[in-house]
């Protein structure tokens, strides 16, 4: 783990950014405070705490580094949830 940045935003939203490295570049993932929804059972209960909310990926690649990493690829997905007519 590279670095560790905790913020307080306006409005006491708080978040968690991690960074490591990550091939040719640094990867950081980032944890907000919050609630969240999670079935138990039959119920549903709102939790709170650190929740997953996105990842990025530092400027230290170029355009053409990216083209062989699969994260890069701009010209196909992965998604399988395509709805054919």
């Amino acid at each position: 783990m590279r670095a560790v940045l905790a913020r307080v935003a306006p409005g006491r939203r708080t978040w968690n950014t991690t960074c490591e490295d990550y091939s040719q570049t640094t990867r950081c993932r980032t944890d907000v405070w919050a609630s969240v929804v999670i079935r138990q059972g039959d119920d549903y209960v709102v939790k709170q705490g650190r929740a997953f909310n996105n990842p990025t990926y530092l400027p230290y690649m170029s355009r053409e580094q990216w083209k062989s990493n699969p994260l890069g690829y701009t010209n196909r997905s992965t998604a399988h949830s395509a709805v054919s007519g």
